[in-house]
Order: structure tokens, then C-alpha cells, then sequence
């Protein structure tokens, strides 16, 4: 096992068992923090999201004491600030799983970029296996003006990689 610390960056995905991100940094790792950033900015006026947040961090901390995994929760006002000063740290290897949303994705190359920089380990794992994309198919009956392959155009705006195959179905019902 490495001497490193195993850091697992928790975003939406609460599961212990078949969490590859979480699996990968404990298998490396003798000691492991998981951590989860807390941006104010997106809860704002969401009460309802804030409860189900708090009630599922705190059972997510319960479960991974167990395992003599701490969480710790950090009030972060930017993903890019939080990381910019993680990456000064030394002996730290990070881990997460993929969040299939446009903005986690930008942000998952920031963070490739500047680890690969920076010389820091780390894996991306796949993330929640119900999100994973194979394909994109776009229904569209109408596709004047939408130029060429509007499916793959959607699927490029959308962050999905573009090795992933996208088409069209052109069908009217009735």
C-alpha cells in the first residue's frame, strides 16, 4: 500500500458498496479521507435539497466509520479555488467517480489538467452505474435547419465524449 493519503472527493454518488472511487483510493491507501465540498450558492432557497443533504451526509459518515473512513465536509465558495490550493499538498493521491452533467464534466478536464501538472495520482472511476452513456439517439421529426447529425451536436454541447456514437430517429407517430 502506498504512504500516500487517499483522498476521495464525494460529489452525488452515496453508496459504499460498488463505489469504484471510493473502492480504488481503499484498496491503495491504508489511510483515507473522503471529503464533500459544500457550495452554499447551489442550495440557495432549496430547503428541501439542504435536509435530504444533511440527513444523507450524516448517515454517509455513520456508515463509513465502520470502515475507520472519516468524512470531512468543507464550505468551499469555488471548486477551482478548493483545488488550486489542494494541489500544493504533497503525498496525496485523489480519487472521484464521473458525474455525467455537462458543467462536472469541464470541470473534470480543469482538474486532468492541472493534476497531470501538478504530478498528483489519481483516478477517475465510473460514476453511478445508472448514468454511465453508451450512446445518444435524439428523436427529431423535423430537421430542417438543424444542420448535419443534430444528435451529435447535441451530445458535443453536452460534454459527452465524443467517441460515444450519436443519431437520429426520424419517426412520426400515429
Amino acid at each position: 500500500m502506498k504512504k500516500k493519503i487517499g483522498l476521495f472527493w464525494l460529489r452525488d454518488d452515496f453508496r459504499i458498496s460498488k463505489n469504484l472511487g471510493l473502492y480504488e483510493a481503499t484498496r491503495n491507501h491504508e489511510e483515507v479521507v473522503v471529503f464533500y465540498l459544500y457550495k452554499k450558492s447551489i442550495f440557495q432557497n432549496q430547503d428541501a435539497q439542504k435536509w435530504w443533504l444533511s440527513k444523507s451526509l450524516s448517515n454517509y459518515k455513520k456508515k463509513l466509520s465502520n470502515f475507520n473512513i472519516n468524512l470531512e465536509i468543507i464550505k468551499a465558495n469555488s471548486f477551482k479555488l478548493f483545488f488550486d490550493e489542494l494541489f500544493k499538498k504533497k503525498d496525496i493521491s485523489i480519487y472521484w467517480n464521473k458525474v455525467y452533467e455537462p458543467d462536472y464534466l469541464k470541470f473534470d478536464e480543469y482538474l486532468l489538467k492541472n493534476i497531470k501538472n501538478k504530478n498528483i495520482s489519481f483516478k477517475i472511476c465510473k460514476g453511478n452505474l445508472l448514468n454511465d452513456i453508451d450512446e445518444v439517439i435524439l428523436g427529431q421529426v423535423l430537421t430542417s435547419g438543424s444542420g448535419q447529425n443534430p444528435s451529435r451536436q447535441a451530445a458535443i454541447q453536452s460534454g459527452i465524449p465524443k467517441e460515444k456514437p450519436a443519431y437520429v430517429v426520424n419517426q412520426v407517430c400515429g
